[in-house]
């Protein structure tokens, strides 16, 4: 099942040489940050995105205290389980579900751009800072895996 327009925020992110990340939500800027780094600031508060060890899980914190860990891409927030999930080996499309149900998407538009850019669905329920680090995590994994393959 395809997100829907009712329960989805539409965001849109694009990243060029110079590893600076531009997030709007429609058409509106709302925020930058730089894509290859562990921090982030939003509404004033600090964000840390920490690997513990070479493949350890991903520390997700704010003023040290946990908000998410994040094994492989699979984390539970709010009592459920969501997946960052590639829908195909060539593909740059990634789906986010939630408790094995699609609630939102990643998909780079077509056409020429030098950096990444990539249009996202994702749900309402998820607070600002979590849909940042799903931002964070598909500029960072993803878009580098299907940039390089």
């Amino acid at each position: 099942m395809e997100p829907t327009e009712t329960d989805s925020v539409v965001l849109h992110a694009s990243r060029r040489w110079w590893n600076k990340v531009d997030v709007r939500r429609g058409e509106t800027p709302w925020l930058t940050f730089a894509s290859k780094s562990s921090t982030f600031s939003l509404n004033g508060k600090d964000y840390t995105i920490k690997r513990r060890g070479i493949r350890g899980p991903v520390e997700f914190s704010h003023a040290g205290e946990t908000i998410v860990e994040v094994k492989g891409l699979q984390f539970d927030y709010a009592g459920k389980n969501w997946v960052m999930k590639g829908t195909g080996i060539f593909s740059s499309r990634v789906n986010l579900e939630c408790d094995g149900r699609i609630v939102g998407e990643f998909k780079r538009p077509g056409g020429f751009y030098l950096g990444t850019k990539v249009d996202m669905r994702l749900p309402k329920e998820l607070p600002d800072e979590i849909q940042i680090l799903l931002i964070w995590f598909y500029i960072n994994v993803f878009a580098t895996d299907a940039g390089s393959a």
